[in-house]
């Protein structure tokens, strides 16, 4: 998904839906089988090809489970 302004951010764990999240000890962090699915950070040309000068996107690894759109409610987007 192409985020050129950074408005998404990967580490602020108030944009992933509820089910991914577990707080052990009051301190909330992705549940261990969703962390290969947290989006990336990459650059990629037009071609798609990852660069170090090129567009700023996240990488979505995994099938696409929630909008990564920060204005959106994160709990309104359920897979």
């Amino acid at each position: 998904m192409p985020d050129p302004a950074g408005m998404f951010d990967a580490s602020d764990l108030d944009r992933y839906p509820e089910d991914w999240l577990e707080h052990p000890g009051g301190e909330g962090r992705l549940k261990r089988h969703f962390r290969s699915r947290r989006p990336r950070w990459v650059r990629v040309d037009p071609k798609g090809s990852v660069t170090a000068d090129g567009l700023g996107a996240y990488y979505l690894p995994k099938a696409f489970r929630f909008c990564l759109n920060p204005d959106r409610d994160a709990a309104s987007t359920a897979p």
